[in-house]
């Protein structure tokens, strides 16, 4: 006998992510549902709306225009420091993009829910053939050959 509607490859592919986030709740949904789930961590509830966009590389712009009104139904949840409103975008494939959904526009995050502005990038020499940072040293980074200059070659 069926249990319902088998999961979408975007709710299997996202679950797991959800799940290393915190404790999840599903949502029953009901057609007027503002999330499939909700996760609960350090005090705080992520509700979380998803959704396949295709084609998946599309601006946040163009993402939130083109899912008005998913995301209407999810920013009709108030917004707070503890009450955090997610927009997840899988492809047909799995993949996924995460979006944290303000009042009138979208933020890119990563799946830790860090916002993806807010990451350091590793220095990188300008040009081949330039003196790495001394912060970076053959020892630091095992899985890249390294030429010594003085050698000459």
């Amino acid at each position: 006998m069926s249990r319902g509607r088998p999961l979408s490859s975007g709710l299997r592919a996202a679950l797991p992510i959800a799940k290393a986030r915190g404790r999840v709740m599903e949502i029953v949904q009901n057609g007027e549902t503002p999330a499939e789930f909700e996760i609960v961590v350090d005090k705080k509830i992520i509700f979380v709306r998803l959704r396949r966009a295709e084609p998946f590389r599309r601006t946040p712009e163009e993402l939130d225009a083109e899912n008005h009104e998913s995301l209407a139904q999810l920013r009709s949840i108030p917004g707070s420091a503890d009450i955090l409103r997610e927009f997840w975008a899988y492809s047909k494939f799995g993949t996924l993009r995460f979006f944290r959904v303000e009042d009138t526009w979208l933020l890119e995050i990563g799946r830790d829910g860090l916002p993806l502005t807010d990451r350091e990038a590793p220095p990188v020499p300008e040009k081949s053939g330039t003196k790495c940072p001394e912060e970076i040293s053959p020892s630091s980074v095992p899985h890249l050959r390294w030429r010594d200059p003085s050698l000459g070659r």
